[in-house]
């Protein structure tokens, strides 16, 4: 009975049509007569970042999690489609933000979660996300991290694609993120497929990826 979509503004929209007649579904939040957003992502200096991805909603099942039976809504940021959007290096996020009926103010109410470790595997680009650490989020609206390097360079990392929640050995949320390259024999660019745990933002607690193909995912570590 709610629907959620995002806009190039970076704002979450929050469509509340749980009422009999289609007269009276509206936007959840108000201020006055102002439709208000759930959420507005923005980066460290305060830059509006596009939504283009489409809006993902999950309830976190695990017992005993500070968010346990909340819903979250998990997207990226970024955008893909305008000339411009080639050459931008500005930094875009990962999100995963509850959703309790009542707004969160901005990214001060979330966890950050940064990238530990870069390196190779078999000659494969990998990096690795920190780890959450009990209780980390207690009192938090959820987590982000920001799709940069180590170094905290920015190399135009984005989420245009759907983040998508699996009942694995563990909960994980998996998405695709591009870096575009202005190289016409190099089509598409780079990027990463990520996953981490959904209701923490942290890096997953068993091996996940394959990545040097040889049957075992207990080796492929940085």
């Amino acid at each position: 009975d709610v629907i959620y979509a995002g806009d190039l503004k970076g704002n979450v929209w929050k469509f509340d049509v749980s009422a009999a007649l289609p007269s009276s579904w509206d936007v959840a939040f108000h201020l006055g007569a102002t439709p208000k957003p759930l959420f507005v992502a923005k980066d460290a200096l305060n830059n509006e970042q596009p939504i283009t991805a489409q809006l993902t909603v999950a309830v976190d099942n695990i017992v005993g999690d500070s968010n346990f039976g909340k819903r979250f809504v998990f997207f990226g940021t970024g955008a893909f489609f305008r000339t411009p959007d080639l050459t931008d290096t500005s930094i875009q996020t990962w999100y995963g933000v509850v959703d309790d009926d009542v707004e969160v103010s901005g990214r001060s109410e979330l966890k950050q979660r940064s990238v530990v470790a870069e390196g190779t595997i078999d000659g494969k680009n990998v990096r690795a996300f920190e780890a959450a650490v009990a209780g980390d989020m207690a009192g938090k609206k959820g987590w982000y991290l920001d799709l940069k390097k180590m170094d905290n360079t920015a190399l135009g990392e984005r989420i245009v694609t759907a983040s998508r929640v699996y009942k694995f050995a563990e909960p994980t949320l998996v998405a695709a993120s591009i870096i575009p390259v202005i190289d016409p024999c190099i089509p598409g660019g780079t990027g990463y497929l990520n996953a981490l745990s959904p209701y923490t933002g942290g890096r997953l607690t068993a091996g996940f990826y394959d990545v040097n193909g040889n049957g075992s995912f207990s080796d492929d570590v940085i």
